[in-house]
Formats: C-alpha cells, sequence, structure tokens
C-alpha cells in the first residue's frame, strides 16, 4: 500500500510539472509579442518609404523635384533637367507659376521630357551636389545659394530658367518672366538638342509654331514694367 501510495504522488506531481510547462511555452505566441512583431514591421515600412524620392506637386499637374532628390532621381531615370529659379518674394515668379507652369500643355512637356527642379535662389541650408558643397552667401538685402548662382552663371534675377544636361552639367540659363506660348518654344528647343545645333533661340523661336497663342499668359504694357531685369551677382 505505501508503495501505491509513492507511485501516485509521484505521478501527480510529474502532471502539474508537464502541464506548467506547456502553458509556458504558449505565452510565447501572446496577442502583446504579435502586436510587436506588427509594429517592428510597420516601422521598417517607414524607415523604407522615407527613402523614396517624392516628386512636390506645388503647382498644377508639374511633378516638382527638391534640388536634393536630383541626383538619386537621375540615376533612375536620365533625361534632360529644367531648373525654376524663385523666390518667396518674387511676384513674376508667382506671375509664371499660375500662368506657364499651371498651363496643361507646358505641364505635360515638362512632365514627359524633363526633371523639373523648383529651386529657391535663396535657401539659406548647405547643398551637396555632384560631390560638392554649396553654401549661402551673404549679399545685398538677403543673399543666394552658390548652386543658384552657379546654375545661373552668375546672373542673378528672378525668375530664371536654367538647363541641366542629362549629365547633370548645365546647358544655358535663361533669366525673365516666360508665358506660355514663349516657354512651350524654349522647352522644346532644349529637350530636341537644338541648341547643339548652332540655331540660336531667337532662330529657333521664328520657326516653331506653338498651339499656345502668344496672347495667352502675355504680360500687358502696364504690367510689364514691373518686369525683372539681370543682375550681375560676383562671387
Amino acid at each position: 500500500m505505501k508503495s501505491k501510495y509513492i507511485l501516485c504522488l509521484m505521478a501527480a506531481i510529474s502532471l502539474v510539472f508537464f502541464t506548467a510547462c506547456a502553458s509556458d511555452g504558449t505565452q510565447t505566441q501572446s496577442p502583446a509579442n504579435k502586436k510587436d512583431t506588427g509594429n517592428q514591421s510597420n516601422t521598417q515600412n517607414k524607415s523604407a518609404g522615407q527613402e523614396t524620392i517624392t516628386a512636390q506637386k506645388t503647382d498644377g499637374s508639374v511633378n516638382w523635384l527638391n534640388v536634393r532628390d536630383l541626383e538619386r532621381a537621375q540615376q533612375s531615370d536620365k533625361r534632360k533637367v529644367m531648373v525654376d529659379l524663385y523666390t518667396d518674394w518674387c511676384g513674376w515668379c508667382k506671375r509664371m507659376d499660375k500662368a506657364t507652369f499651371q498651363h496643361a500643355k507646358i505641364a505635360s512637356l515638362l512632365n514627359e521630357k524633363f526633371h523639373a527642379v523648383k529651386f529657391d535662389a535663396e535657401d539659406s541650408d548647405k547643398i551637396n551636389f555632384k560631390g560638392e558643397d554649396h553654401l549661402f552667401v551673404k549679399s545685398g538685402r538677403k543673399g543666394f545659394n552658390q548652386l543658384a548662382h552657379k546654375f545661373a552663371n552668375g546672373r542673378l534675377s528672378y525668375p530664371t530658367i536654367a538647363f541641366l544636361d542629362e549629365d547633370l552639367n548645365r546647358i544655358n540659363s535663361f533669366p525673365g518672366y516666360k508665358a506660355p506660348g514663349q516657354f512651350d518654344a524654349l522647352l522644346n528647343y532644349i529637350a530636341d538638342d537644338q541648341y547643339k545645333s548652332g540655331t540660336s533661340l531667337a532662330e529657333f523661336q521664328r520657326s516653331f509654331k506653338s498651339e499656345i497663342p502668344a496672347s495667352e499668359g502675355a504680360p500687358t504694357r502696364r504690367t510689364n514694367r514691373g518686369a525683372p531685369k539681370v543682375q550681375v551677382v560676383k562671387k
């Protein structure tokens, strides 16, 4: 009897022990742990998303890029670049935003043929471009970023449109407000490599027939009094 009692006691102890072990094992799959795994996955996805290049659609349907994203964008999609050099206080820059960059034909041509970059020429932060740092330089009432100065070849007035080739080398820059019809000719002049042929922009404009009426977005004599003038800025 004594032996049977001892055997029954040992069996009961073993049963309690194995039940406890099984209970501990199920805790590794608790809802709390599953929630932590999900949060980690969301964090990783968010981090990956931050590294993607997103266009800035600030005006109409033009797919604007930040100048700091340009080199990465060029690596995956090599094309010519149109840079809109502007300032926050420039009234003619705002007029060109509304009249020209929001024009459906202009936006379509830019999105098809170019990377479009909107660049505040008075950006005060350091910009690294093609392995070189470009700093803010105090000049006049405020100043300018060295990269804007380089894109405009030292002739800073606003707005100024600068073009870069597929290797991000400067092609040329064109200061002043451009109505949609004028800008249509300019974009085609660069996109079709007419600047390489020895044909001047003026010659190309005389032969180019834009679908956009010349009067559309063109400044009147009254509004043209405040048209921006070229300002030569030296380093």
